[in-house]
């Protein structure tokens, strides 16, 4: 599987699915979107897909001490 480019991702993306080619968003109160191209719209078939997903990666903050971390 190639890696994915998430600086290709719609703003808000926090998951893809490599099998479908898609972008899913995933809110903190459980609701689940889809990247239509154009816009967010609701995900109708995220409990069969939601397995073929990778979720985005978190990126470490930074505490203010040392080096930032990168990225």
């Amino acid at each position: 599987m190639n890696e994915i480019d998430w600086s290709k991702a719609p703003e808000g993306a926090t998951h893809y699915n490599h099998r479908f080619s898609g972008w899913y968003k995933v809110t903190q109160i459980g609701a689940v979107f889809y990247w239509s191209g154009r816009e967010w719209v609701t995900a109708r078939y995220w409990d069969d897909r939601k397995h073929d997903c990778i979720q985005r990666p978190t990126i470490p903050s930074w505490s203010g001490e040392g080096v930032p971390a990168v990225g």
